[in-house]
């Protein structure tokens, strides 16, 4: 063999190596890439999971706290319309109040008018309360003891 011929062989050689030994090493790379990547991937499915069941959370809290506020403002209108009602009732009671007290009052005036008469005119005084009699100590000056 000749040494132009042994280098040449020398250098294939080495090409060949070198392209088997890369190419190893590139699949190895890829591999270890793909399994990150498929870490990466089950990390994200699992937090993806995980805020999908937050936000499912989240909106079946919404729909509740929804369903509560609809409730609370139907029993608001339904009390508001029970309070109403009730405020009518009060005033159209306090109007035949009202009306039967008035009717009451005239059915009474002319009676207290007569009562009222004669209970302000006092009964005529009798003289002689108001003159000492002889048998009574009546004296004008106090007594001394």
């Amino acid at each position: 063999m000749s040494p132009s011929f042994a280098i040449l062989l020398g250098i294939l050689i080495g090409f060949i190596a070198g392209a088997v030994a890369g190419l190893w090493l590139a699949g190895s790379k890829t591999k270890a890439e793909q399994r990150l990547r498929e870490q990466g991937d089950l990390s994200s499915g699992a937090q993806i999971a995980t805020l999908q069941r937050e936000l499912d959370r989240a909106r079946a809290e919404a729909e509740a706290r929804g369903l509560q506020v609809r409730q609370l403002d139907a029993g608001l209108a339904t009390q508001s319309t029970l309070a109403a009602e009730r405020l009518n009732s009060l005033a159209a009671l306090d109007q035949q109040s009202e009306s039967l007290r008035q009717q009451l009052l005239a059915a009474t005036q002319p009676k207290n008018v007569r009562r009222s008469r004669s209970a302000s005119s006092p009964p005529p005084l009798k003289m002689s309360a108001l003159t000492p009699s002889k048998s009574s100590n009546f004296s004008p000056t106090p007594r001394s003891s």
